[in-house]
C-alpha cells in the first residue's frame, strides 16, 4: 500500500530458510511478525525485471517444469546450477501439475534439488522451486524443513500446507505450522487440516477450539471447519468445555459476515442448532467478558445491522437473537460487563461506545468509563498487540468488525455516479477550512472561486502533500480508521493530523469533487516490495481536465509524486523539482508509475482501468489497517514527500532521502520519537496519543 516501509535494505546473502528460523527462535510460539517481511531478497527483486505473465495458454508453471527437464537430462548436474536459474519466470506459489510432474521424473534427484533450493536458496522463486519439488516427491525427512520455511506463510504456506498434507505424519506438522502462521497461510493451512480430521484424533479438537484467531480472511474457512470438525455434535455433547463455546462464538460471527469468501451463516444447513446450542451453553457457563461479547456481536448480526449477503432474512433470525438479548438483559450479564469495563477491559470499552447497529445494551446505558492515565491505557494495548504476533489485536482476537462496520456504513454514504456528481460526498466538505489547512495559495477566480482546471489541480496537489503528512499512528493505537468526510475534516483538517492513503485521497477526492473536477479512483498494487503479484492495496485517483487524464496520488508516502502526473502520455519523463517520474503502459491497460533512483526508474505501484468507488476503498482501508501482514500493523509509520529530501520513519529508524540517491539512517529512542513527529513532520499529538504512543514503542524492547 501507501508509504514504503522496508525499501533501502541492504543487501544481503541470507537465505531465506536462515531468515525463518531466525525470526521463529525470537518468537517460537506464535505467527512471525509481518509473516517475516521484509525479507533478505526484497532489494533484488526490487530492482529486478519483473517476469511479464504470458498471453498465450501456456500455463506459468510449464516453464519452470521446463528448465527443470533440462536441468535433470543432465546426469551429473549438480543442484546448485539452479540457483539464478529462475529469474524473469513466473514461478507459482500453489501446486502446479508441470513442476510436480517433472519432479516425479527425476525422483530422488528432484528430491535432493528441492532440499537444496529450500535450505540454500536466497530468492523465493527459488525456494518455491524447491517447495514445489518436496510437495511431489519430499519423504518424512523433509517435514522440518518444510515447516520452517512455511513459517513464512503467505509466501509459502500454499505449497508448505500440500507437501505436509500428502506426507505421513503431516497431520500432526500440519498442526504445529498451524499455531505459527496467520493470514493467507493460516488459509491453506487450516483448509488441510481439515481434509485431515480422519486422519488424526488430535485434529478435530483443535479444530473446534483453535481454528478462527481473529483474522479477517478466516471466512474463507470457517464454514469448512464447522463442517469437518461436526460442530452442532461437538456443541450438543452433555458437556462442552468454555474453550469450545468461546470458538463457536467467534466462528458464528465469522459466518455472518463472511459473504462471498465461504460457506456463510445463511448457507450453513445447521447454524440455527448450533446458535440455539451456543446461547444455552453461554446461559450455563455464565457470563464472563468474552461471551458477553459474543452474545453483542451475534445479536447485532442477526438485527438491523445485518449482512444480509451472509445471513439472508433478518425474520428468519428473530427467535435466535431474542435468545441473545435476554442472555444480555441479565443482571447478572450486565454487572459483570460494567465491572470489566470500568477495570479498562478493551472489548467493555468498545461495547459501551460503539455497539453494533439496532442494539441498545443495558449494561451500559447512562454509563461513563472512569479516567484512567495514558500509559495504563497504552500498556493494555501493547500487550495486545505482543501478544497477538505484532498485529493490531480484534476483540479478544476477534475481527474487529466494530470498527471496520461503522467505517464502511458511513463511507458508504458516498454515491456512485459515472463522472464528478457526489461520489466523494464532497458537498459535505467544507472547503474553505481545507484550503487552510493546506496552505493553499494558488490561483482563484475573479469571483473569489476556484476554477477546475490543470493550474487549480496543481497548486491543490502541492499544497495537500507538503501540508498533510502521511502517517499511520492511528492502526498502531488501535483505533478505527474511518473514511466519511466528517471524519476526515475532524481528523486531517481540525485535528491537523496526518493520514495514509485512503484517508489522504479520499480527503483530496472529496475537496477537487467540491470545485468541481471529475474524479476516478483506482485500485493500485505496491510494487516496492518484490511480490510477483501484490494484491491491491492503495489507492490512487485520477482526475480529468479538459479531456486529459492526470493521477493525483497524496498517500504513498515519501515515494509519493508531489504534483499530478499526465497519464495520455506514457514514457515521458516528468520531473518534480530534483524527483523525476514516469509511466510505463503494460498489457490490459495497465499502467505502472516509476520513480528514476540513481539512474535506474523503480516500479511503485501499477493500477488497471477499473474504477474503484468508496465503498471499494472501506473492505481495503480494514484490511490493511488490522491484517497481519498489513505494513501497517505493530509499527510506527510517518513519511513525508519533501522538495530535497523525502524523510521515511519506519518503527525506529528515520531515514533521509536525496534526490542523488544518497541515504542517510538515524536510530530514534521511544522518548526521542513525540519530539520528532513534531520537528521533522510538523506532528504534535495531544498529551493521551503521545504517552500511548511511547508506551507501545517501548514495549519492543
Amino acid at each position: 500500500m501507501s508509504g514504503t516501509p522496508g525499501t533501502e535494505l541492504p543487501g544481503s546473502t541470507a537465505t531465506l530458510y536462515e531468515h525463518a528460523l531466525r525470526l521463529h527462535r525470537q518468537s517460537p510460539d506464535r505467527p512471525l511478525r509481518r509473516d517475516g517481511e521484509p525479507y533478505p531478497d526484497q532489494e533484488g527483486r526490487q530492482c529486478a525485471p519483473r517476469p511479464k505473465r504470458s498471453r498465450r495458454s501456456t500455463p506459468a508453471g510449464a516453464a519452470v517444469a521446463g528448465i527443470l527437464d533440462r536441468h535433470f537430462a543432465h546426469p551429473d548436474a549438480d543442484p546448485s546450477r539452479l540457483a539464478g536459474r529462475f529469474q524473469g519466470v513466473e514461478v507459482p506459489i500453489h501446486p502446479d501439475e508441470h513442476i510436480t510432474a517433472a519432479a516425479r521424473r527425476a525422483g530422488g534427484r528432484g528430491r535432493a534439488a528441492g532440499r537444496r533450493l529450500v535450505r540454500y536458496g536466497t530468492d523465493r522463486d527459488e525456494v518455491l522451486v524447491g517447495l514445489a519439488l518436496l510437495a511431489a516427491v519430499g519423504t518424512t525427512e523433509d517435514i522440518p524443513r518444510v515447516q520452517t520455511i512455511g513459517l513464512l506463510s503467505c509466501t509459502f504456506g500454499p505449497l508448505a500446507a500440500h507437501a505436509l498434507e500428502r506426507l505421513p505424519g503431516g497431520a500432526e506438522a500440519l498442526l504445529w505450522l498451524a499455531d505459527r502462521v496467520a493470514g493467507w497461510g493460516r488459509v491453506h493451512v487450516v483448509e488441510a487440516l481439515c481434509r485431515l480430521v480422519d486422519d488424526d484424533p488430535a485434529v478435530r479438537p483443535w479444530l473446534l477450539r483453535r481454528a478462527v484467531d481473529g483474522d479477517f480472511l478466516n471466512g474463507y474457512f470457517a464454514g469448512k471447519v464447522a463442517q469437518a470438525a461436526d460442530l452442532p455434535a461437538a456443541m450438543a455433547e452433555p458437556e462442552v468445555d468454555a474453550e469450545v463455546v468461546a470458538h463457536t462464538g467467534r466462528l458464528l460471527h465469522v459466518l455472518s459476515y463472511c459473504g462471498g469468501m465461504g460457506m456463510t451463516l445463511g448457507r450453513y444447513p445447521r447454524a440455527a442448532a448450533v446458535m440455539r446450542d451456543h446461547a444455552r451453553r453461554s446461559a450455563e457457563l455464565g457470563p464472563s467478558p468474552e461471551r458477553f461479547l459474543s452474545a453483542a456481536l451475534l445479536a447485532g448480526s442477526l438485527g438491523e445491522g445485518a449482512d444480509k449477503a451472509s445471513v439472508g432474512l433478518a425474520a428468519e433470525w428473530e427467535p435466535l437473537r431474542l435468545a441473545y438479548l435476554a442472555l444480555l438483559d441479565r443482571d447478572d450479564w450486565c454487572a459483570r460487563a460494567r465491572s470489566a469495563a470500568a477495570a479498562g477491559d478493551g472489548e467493555m470499552r468498545w461495547l459501551s461506545e460503539d455497539a453494533p447497529p439496532g442494539l441498545e445494551l443495558r449494561a451500559f446505558r447512562g454509563w461513563s468509563p472512569p479516567a484512567e492515565e495514558p500509559a495504563r491505557r497504552g500498556a493494555a494495548r501493547a500487550g495486545r498487540v505482543r501478544a497477538a504476533g505484532g498485529r493490531k489485536a480484534g476483540w479478544r482476537g476477534w475481527p474487529s468488525r466494530g470498527s471496520w462496520w461503522a467505517a464502511g456504513r458511513s463511507s458508504a454514504r458516498g454515491r456512485v455516479s459515472g463522472s464528478g456528481g457526489d461520489m466523494w460526498s464532497g458537498d459535505e466538505l467544507d472547503l474553505d477550512a481545507y484550503l487552510a489547512r493546506i496552505g493553499y495559495d494558488g490561483p482563484v477566480g475573479d469571483d473569489g472561486e476556484l476554477r477546475a482546471d490543470l493550474a487549480t489541480l496543481y497548486a491543490v496537489h502541492r499544497a495537500h502533500t507538503a501540508a498533510i503528512t502521511f502517517e499511520s499512528l492511528d492502526v498502531l493505537l488501535g483505533r478505527p480508521v474511518a473514511l466519511d468526510v466528517k471524519a476526515l475534516q475532524d481528523k486531517l483538517v481540525q485535528g491537523r493530523r496526518g493520514g495514509y492513503c485512503y484517508e489522504q485521497n479520499s480527503l483530496l477526492a472529496a475537496a477537487l469533487e467540491r470545485i468541481g473536477f471529475e474524479v476516478s479512483g483506482r485500485g493500485a498494487r505496491n510494487r516496492t516490495r518484490g511480490d510477483a503479484l501484490p494484491a491491491v492495496t492503495h489507492a490512487v485517483l485520477v482526475v480529468t481536465v479538459d479531456g486529459e487524464p492526470w493521477l493525483c496520488d497524496a498517500g504513498f508516502g515519501h515515494q509519493g509524486p508531489r504534483e499530478p502526473v499526465p497519464l495520455a502520455r506514457p514514457g515521458a519523463e516528468v520531473r518534480q523539482g530534483e524527483w523525476t517520474y514516469t509511466v510505463r503502459e503494460e498489457d490490459g491497460g495497465v499502467l505502472a508509475l516509476c520513480l528514476l533512483r540513481e539512474g535506474t526508474w523503480r516500479e511503485l505501484y501499477a493500477f488497471s482501468p477499473q474504477h474503484y468507488h468508496p465503498v471499494d476503498y472501506v473492505v481495503l482501508n480494514h484490511y490493511s489497517s488490522s491484517h497481519p501482514r498489513s505494513a501497517f500493523v505493530g509499527q510506527v509509520i510517518v513519511q513525508l514527500p519533501g522538495d530535497a529530501v523525502r524523510l521515511a520513519l519506519v518503527g525506529r529508524e528515520l531515514t533521509r532521502l536525496y534526490p542523488d540517491g544518497c541515504t542517510e539512517r538515524q536510530p530514534v529512542a521511544p522518548d526521542e520519537l513525540v519530539p520528532l513527529l513534531a520537528r521533522e513532520f510538523g506532528l504534535r499529538l495531544s498529551e493521551r496519543d503521545a504517552a500511548e504512543l511511547v508506551v507501545i514503542n517501548r514495549a519492543e524492547d
